[in-house]
């Protein structure tokens, strides 16, 4: 398999794909909303470098803040489960990373 995908439904109306792709060597991510997209970030754009850039283009869809990417990078290497980070944009920050570094083999 080329890719390892995961796919999860973001604020109302909006789908978020992202993984590992093994081919290009890069973290992906792209979401819709409403059926249109409103970012895609891959390996295979100017600019790519790597899982930070994915987060920022989380951040400027919408689906979280700034604020909640800090926190959960932040909280990461300290809070196990992900699933007791009490709030809901930076947890789904920290398992949104936890899944990617997984797939990548990090």
């Amino acid at each position: 398999m080329p890719q390892e995908r995961c796919v999860l439904a973001g604020p109302p109306r909006t789908v978020i794909t992202y993984g590992w792709d093994r081919a290009a060597l890069g973290f992906f991510v792209t979401v819709r909303r409403v059926g249109f997209p409103v970012v895609a970030y891959d390996a295979l754009r100017p600019g790519y470098d790597g899982l930070p850039g994915l987060l920022r283009a989380l951040a400027t869809a919408g689906v979280v803040t700034e604020t909640d990417v800090v926190e959960a990078v932040r909280l990461l290497p300290h809070v196990l489960p992900v699933e007791a980070i009490q709030n809901p944009g930076v947890r789904l920050v920290a398992q949104i990373v936890t899944r990617l570094r997984s797939a990548a083999g990090e």
